[in-house]
């Protein structure tokens, strides 16, 4: 919820910077890939961002965590750190070295499927097609978990057209020398003009 309000605020503010509002990028790489693709299939940040790009994500094929076992956990991880029955002002309340400490507490949950923030998990939102309608890059770092759940994000968010990393979504044309030089500048791909 906090990345959602932080869009939010890209999207109110960005053109006092000089930005473009309708024109915002998400970048994640490892975790942060992840986070990226629960934004791109959360409800609440339709029409916040624009383009996505997952980096070295092992964590797409990965079910949900419902929300009475998040809780249930939360619960637990309270009552380790000596706060049964805690409030969430309490849990706040502690210092961060406390949860790293104990690391049964410090230990988070993958996608908890809230029904709010997430309704299903990254990859049941695919196969479903109720991902946000956004241009979409998947790379991995070498070897990186081997990454199972990439090609099959990829394949999905074409509506099962075959996807390689040189293709735009909206042209679906090799862009290579766009994304190339989209790594040291924003480029334009030169079949569509999408901008990078």
């Amino acid at each position: 919820m906090d990345a959602i309000a932080a869009l939010r605020w890209v999207k109110e503010n960005a053109a006092s910077f000089g930005g473009d509002p309708d024109n915002v990028t998400l970048f994640g790489e490892s975790a942060g890939a992840t986070m990226t693709a629960n934004l791109v299939t959360s409800p609440l940040a339709e029409g916040l961002f624009e383009k996505a790009i997952f980096q070295s994500t092992g964590s797409l094929p990965t079910p949900g965590t419902p929300l009475a076992v998040a809780e249930a956990h939360g619960e637990a991880s309270a009552k380790a750190l000596g706060l049964p029955n805690a409030t969430a002002a309490q849990v706040r309340a502690l210092p961060a070295e406390r949860f790293l400490s104990d690391r049964a507490a410090a230990f988070g949950l993958r996608t908890i499927i809230d029904g709010v923030v997430k309704s299903a998990s990254i990859m049941e939102t695919f196969e479903a097609g109720e991902e946000h309608d956004v241009l979409l890059m998947l790379g991995t770092n070498s070897d990186e978990g081997r990454l199972v759940g990439r090609q099959r994000i990829a394949d999905l968010a074409e509506d099962g057209a075959p996807v390689s990393s040189t293709t735009s979504t909206t042209c679906r044309k090799p862009c290579e020398s766009a994304i190339r030089t989209a790594l040291r500048t924003v480029a334009s791909c030169p079949s569509c003009s999408t901008r990078w």
